[in-house]
């Protein structure tokens, strides 16, 4: 009975405040994990592709500064973040994450053309093809 709670609990729901947005689909949050205790993590959307600040070509970059941008203004400085998941490969953690309003990043950035959906496997090329 306790096993099933705990991983309930890791899966949030969390009320997490915004330190640094590092890319459309990359935040560090403060989390609330208990009353009176955060810690520093960093998640990345889960369920989105968005273009990279390293892109494969200029239009990639551009859209990727836009895109962050876009996170930026959609967040703001408060989230709740829900669905955690750590990746096997990488570690790093992944989870659905929500403005104050309730939407949905990943949503939003689909909806504005910044992002694409994403599962598992091959990226989106955000790059014009030349033929």
């Amino acid at each position: 009975m306790w096993f099933v709670i705990a991983l309930t609990l890791f899966y949030g729901p969390y009320n997490a405040t915004v330190r640094e947005v590092i890319n459309a689909e990359t935040i560090k949050f403060d989390v609330a994990i208990w009353p009176g205790e955060k810690k520093l993590v960093e998640i990345g959307v889960l369920g989105v592709d968005t273009p990279s600040l390293a892109g494969s070509c200029d239009a990639e970059e551009l859209l990727a500064k836009e895109a962050l941008e876009m996170t930026l203004a959609f967040i703001g400085t408060q989230a709740r973040i829900t669905d955690v998941r750590q990746s096997a490969t990488n570690g790093k953690f992944y989870a659905k994450i929500r403005n104050k309003r309730g939407k949905l990043l990943s949503e939003a950035l689909i909806e504005s053309g910044y992002g694409v959906p994403y599962e598992k496997g091959k990226k989106h090329s955000w790059c014009p093809s030349s033929g």
